[in-house]
C-alpha cells in the first residue's frame, strides 16, 4: 500500500517529525500542505488519513473513495477521514491548505495494548506489594523495637 506523502502534489511545509516526538505523538504524523489546484489518483493506503481545511474560502473538491464518486464543497475547518485500506483519490479546483494527519493502524493498536498493560500494573504489583515487601518492611522496623522491649522487661 501506498503512502499518503508520496502520493500528494507537494512536499510538507510543516511535519510533526522535524517537532519534538513526544510518546504519543510517535503514534501520527502531521504534515502541512499547501498546493495549486491538482488531483491525486486513486489508490490505497495503510494508514487512516485525517484531512483539515485551513482555506478561509470554501473550495470545490472531488473524491472517489471506494468506487463512488462524491463532488463537495470543502469549508474551512471541515475534517474528512478515510480509514486504512480504502481506496481513494481527490482532485481539488482552488489553491489547498491543508493538515493531513496520518496514523499507522498497527502503531495504533501497539499502543493501545501497550497502555492498557500499563494501566494494569499496579493492580498485578499488589499482589507482591502486599505478600512480600510490606512484611519484610515490617519485620526490618519492627525488629529493633521488639529487641528492646524485650531488654526493657
Amino acid at each position: 500500500m501506498d503512502r499518503y506523502r508520496d502520493a500528494y502534489p507537494s512536499d510538507p511545509l510543516l511535519r510533526s517529525l522535524d517537532v519534538v516526538r513526544a510518546r504519543a505523538a510517535e503514534l501520527l504524523d502531521l504534515e502541512y500542505f499547501e498546493a495549486e489546484p491538482a488531483s491525486m489518483p486513486t489508490r490505497t493506503f495503510a494508514q487512516h488519513h485525517l484531512l483539515l481545511n485551513l482555506r478561509d474560502e470554501p473550495h470545490r473538491v472531488e473524491n472517489w473513495r471506494a468506487g463512488a464518486h462524491r463532488d463537495f464543497t470543502y469549508a474551512r475547518d471541515e475534517i474528512v477521514l478515510t480509514p486504512a485500506g480504502t481506496e481513494s483519490g481527490w482532485r481539488w479546483h482552488a489553491r489547498s491548505k491543508v493538515i493531513v494527519i496520518t496514523i499507522e493502524p498497527l502503531r495504533l493498536e501497539r499502543f493501545a495494548r501497550a497502555e492498557k498493560l500499563a494501566m494494569e500494573a499496579p493492580v498485578k504489583l499488589l499482589g507482591p506489594l502486599i505478600l512480600c515487601i510490606f512484611p519484610c518492611t515490617f519485620i526490618v522496623l519492627g525488629y529493633p523495637i521488639v529487641l528492646r522491649l524485650m531488654e526493657g522487661f
